[in-house]
């Protein structure tokens, strides 16, 4: 793929991020906050594959646009986590005041850093430094080498795949490929050169599962005993036990995908589609 044409797909996703950053403190929208992460880990997927045929190059995003991903990941774990609340029969949100006045400070507090953050992020001089990065034509060995990379990390995971961290490093390489493969069908219209998977449509339902099991996780980190142990003893007693709830249900999916993830059948070594 020529060098162009690799630049639109940047400037395809950098207009994007640009134009949610300027429309998200309006009223930090839940989809708004979500297409802006999303738009972020395409891009950034996208970079590590033109990438990785390059030793040493510079960082792919640099430490203030990765500020504004971050605390709009802690803005979408909290909504996400609020409308849970809302939902869940075990729950009795009006009874934990304390617990509710809690999360709208740290929400609260997570918007006033992404607002700081975009504030002084200038988006025009990052589009012109993710450019540079592009080489003059993405050849299949480039693709085949991101591929390998990614195949070779999961593979490595999968001789321990069993806890949390496991999981989730699994859930970011599966997602790469998938946002790169999807950047050659959709936007050029053209397959995937390279494969490393019998069934393409498994690894993605894979993926969204580890995603399910993601915020899984996140919901329990809103529990944990130093967050609980801090609010008075009636509404540290209901998410004590709502706790101890949602972590059994957390291990018995985490069993269950486990054993969809070792059953992905990936190859050993990336294969070129002829």
């Amino acid at each position: 793929m020529d060098q162009a044409s690799q630049e639109r797909i940047i400037e395809k996703h950098a207009e994007k991020l640009k134009e949610l950053t300027e429309r998200i403190p309006g009223n930090f929208g839940e989809e708004d906050i979500h297409d802006w992460r999303v738009e972020y880990k395409k891009l950034r997927a996208f970079l590590r594959m033109i990438t990785a045929g390059i030793n040493g190059h510079v960082p792919l995003m640099n430490d203030e646009i990765k500020k504004i991903y971050s605390s709009a990941g802690v803005i979408r774990e909290l909504q996400l986590y609020r409308g849970f609340l809302e939902a869940a029969p075990e729950i009795n949100l009006p009874a934990l005041p304390i617990y509710d006045a809690l999360l709208q400070r740290k929400l609260f507090s997570a918007k006033e850093e992404f607002i700081k953050r975009i504030d002084i992020f200038w988006y025009e001089k990052e589009f012109d430094r993710w450019r540079v990065m592009v080489p003059g034509y993405l050849s299949v060995a480039i693709v085949k080498q991101f591929l390998q990379q990614r195949i070779t990390a999961i593979r490595l995971i999968l001789l321990a795949p069993d806890t949390d961290k496991s999981l989730h490093s699994i859930r970011k390489h599966v997602k790469d490929i998938i946002y790169n493969v999807r950047t050659f069908t959709n936007q050029w219209g053209i397959p995937f050169p390279v494969v490393a998977w019998k069934n393409e449509k498994l690894l993605a339902e894979v993926a969204d599962e580890l995603g399910k099991y993601n915020d899984r996780c996140s919901i329990l980190s809103f529990v944990e005993p130093e967050v609980i142990d801090q609010l008075p003893s009636e509404e540290k007693e209901q998410l004590s036990a709502v706790r101890a709830l949602w972590t059994s249900e957390k291990e018995k999916v985490r069993i269950e995908l486990v054993q969809q993830v070792c059953a992905l059948e990936l190859y050993r070594e990336v294969k070129e589609i002829k």
